[in-house]
């Protein structure tokens, strides 16, 4: 694989990323599923979800809240035409559903930095995370 051909897929891995995040941050549930392989896992700190079916109702089960996953530090160690294998650092942001429009106002206590360490595959629907797991990296003291 030439530089621009690996170049390429790392932005197109990147892409995928940032994905993720709108779906997860705008409650677009079923696109953020379809990032997936089929039987994609999403490990949300120690907590494994197979398949697209867990995970969406992880998603429905999720509590109510406003968050925002602010992406960085895009690593790719491992690139093939095929499956590739990447480290993407986060910071979150969590705060109540709005009462109306405007911004919602958060305690800076609620802010933490997490990185996801993923597995991706090449698929005939464009790169999918084969797996995703989270890892906190700093959080606030006190974290419900």
């Amino acid at each position: 694989m030439d530089q621009s051909e690996q170049m390429l897929i790392e932005w197109q891995l990147t892409a995928l990323s940032q994905r993720f995040v709108y779906f997860l941050d705008n409650g677009e549930f079923d696109a953020l599923v379809n990032v997936f392989t089929p039987e994609g896992v999403f490990d949300r700190g120690g907590t494994p979800l197979r398949g697209h079916g867990a995970i969406r109702t992880a998603m429905d089960e999720r509590a109510p809240l406003t968050t925002r996953h602010l992406l960085t530090n895009f690593y790719y160690p491992e690139v093939t035409a095929d499956s590739a294998r990447g480290v993407v650092g986060s910071v979150v942001f969590h705060g109540p559903v709005p009462e109306g429009e405007g911004p919602v106002p958060y305690a800076t206590e609620q802010g933490r930095v997490l990185e996801f360490h993923d597995s991706y595959v090449h698929t005939s629907e464009g790169w999918r995370f084969e797996s995703r797991v989270v890892r906190p990296i700093l959080q606030p003291l006190i974290w419900p």
